[in-house]
């Protein structure tokens, strides 16, 4: 795993699981097709890239790193740099439990509508194959 200069680790975090998600779709865990040894996702807060709403120069406070992605759920490790002191307070936030979640945001590249790629009780498509494009830590 590569050491990143002032950047402090975060924990290994469950991305995304083999389960319907609140939008009732299921996206699944093996399907990212950049989530590889050595691939490095940009770490955002609540899927915004700025600290204010009005700051469009902002650059991510952190990224991942891919773990591992089985049949039932995706794991990446978080890193944020201690150069910037949305970086440190983000780490501050899980590491005192205020944060302990992930949302992803992808580019669907292929999916299924077909009952049988669907769990009981899913209205959405099966997600099957996706690049992700970043992922946040989210309250």
């Amino acid at each position: 795993m590569p050491i990143f200069v002032s950047m402090k680790s975060i924990g290994s975090f469950v991305v995304t699981k083999d389960q319907i998600d609140r939008h009732g779709e299921r996206v699944i865990p093996t399907g990212a097709v950049n989530a590889k040894p050595g691939a490095s996702i940009p770490l955002l807060y609540n899927h915004i890239r700025a600290t204010m709403w009005n700051d469009s120069k902002s650059v991510p406070p952190g990224k991942w790193e891919f773990v591992s992605s089985t049949a039932s759920e995706l794991v990446f490790e978080g890193f944020v740099t201690e150069k910037s002191e949305f970086g440190r307070d983000l780490y501050d936030a899980v590491e005192e439990g205020r944060i302990d979640s992930c949302s992803i945001r992808f580019r669907p590249l292929k999916w299924s509508d077909d009952p049988k790629d669907k769990l009981k009780g899913q209205r959405g498509y099966t997600i099957t194959e996706y690049e992700l494009l970043e992922i946040s830590l989210v309250d």
